[in-house]
């Protein structure tokens, strides 16, 4: 499930331009919103560079 809403994450960051696009596709995916949305991306997204 994490890996669908990375991808769906990055399709948003890399097809759109705008901040809200992203947060938005987030949102769809996780059920999850405002700060602690991106708190835990920003976590998911550490935890993948670091391995």
């Amino acid at each position: 499930c994490i890996a669908y809403i990375i991808n769906l994450s990055l399709q948003a960051f890399l097809l759109a331009s705008l901040r809200e696009a992203l947060i938005a596709a987030l949102e769809a995916a996780s059920g999850v919103t405002g700060d602690e949305l991106l708190t835990k991306f920003s976590g998911v997204l550490a935890s993948y560079r670091e391995s």
